[in-house]
Formats: structure tokens, C-alpha cells, sequence
């Protein structure tokens, strides 16, 4: 049975990668790296990071908040409930989830400064808290600090 409105299309590729994902076929650096890329073609222009972040998940139908942590870090709260973005079953799964590597490269092609994840203690780039998927984005203290390995070398909390 399929819904009203459901691309069929869309909804064999999620299979596709969902069926890819349980093989062990993907990592994180590689969702990221995906993310990255299918960032140019998604919306999310605006003047503030949260501005870019909001119209994002806002696009994606993904139920969010946004923190502002300090003047260069903000926090996104996603409900794991309602997201499945994330490769693979069950879900979620925040080691594949392809949103961290989403976020901070729109946030860098929309506003100019680089921007990367940032690791929680355990290592991941996503944790999850009570159906909540948390994640943090930083932007870089200056013009070219974003190296890509930023998001290996950047501190734990």
C-alpha cells in the first residue's frame, strides 16, 4: 500500500541505502563526506546559523530546536522519533546519521566561514539522548582553521 503523496522512487532508495547500511557497507566519514556534497543542493540560506539550520530541517520535515551554546557553537536537538534520516535498521543510528556533516556544510557555503562538527566523549559526531539525537557545530576562530580534520582533532564535552 502506499501512501498519498510518497514518491516511489524515493522510497526504494531509502531501501536501497537502508538494505546498503546493514551490510556494514557504510561508515561515518562516508555519510559525512555524502552529506557534505548533497549539502549544495539543499536550502538554507540566511544571515545566522540558526536561520540556515532551522530552513534545513525545516526542508527535511525534521522536528528540531536550536541552541546557542557560546558565540560559536550552537546545539541541534533532533526527535528520533520523527527524523529517520539515518541509514539502516532500527533506527536511529547516530553513527551513520548524515545530518552533522549536513548541517556544517551548509552553514559554510551559506555563510562564509567554516564550520565543523563537533565529537561528543564517546567519539560520534551524533549521540542520543531519551528519542533525542544531539549534535554541535562550531565555526572555525578563523579563515582556514577548518581543516578537514577538524572534526577528528576538535575537543570532547
Amino acid at each position: 500500500m502506499r501512501l498519498v503523496g510518497e514518491d516511489p522512487r524515493a522510497r526504494l532508495f531509502g531501501l536501497l541505502l537502508d538494505g546498503l547500511a546493514e551490510l556494514g557497507v557504510f561508515t561515518e566519514g562516508l555519510v559525512t563526506i555524502a552529506a557534505e556534497s548533497a549539502a549544495k543542493s539543499m536550502p538554507g540560506e540566511g544571515s545566522a546559523p540558526e536561520d540556515v539550520i532551522a530552513l534545513l530541517l525545516s526542508y527535511l520535515n525534521v522536528k528540531h530546536s536550536i541552541e546557542n551554546l557560546d558565540p560559536e557553537t550552537w546545539e541541534v536537538k533532533v526527535s528520533a522519533k520523527t527524523c529517520g534520516l539515518c541509514p539502516g535498521s532500527p533506527k536511529p543510528r547516530p553513527e551513520l546519521c548524515p545530518l552533522a556533516g549536513l548541517i556544517s556544510a551548509k552553514l559554510s557555503l551559506s555563510l562564509g566561514p567554516r564550520f565543523y562538527a563537533l565529537r561528543w566523549d564517546d567519539g560520534r559526531l551524533v549521540r542520543v539522548d531519551d528519542d533525542t539525537c544531539r549534535l554541535r557545530v562550531r565555526k572555525a576562530r578563523r579563515e582556514g582553521s577548518g581543516s578537514p580534520d577538524a572534526m577528528a582533532s576538535t575537543q570532547n564535552t
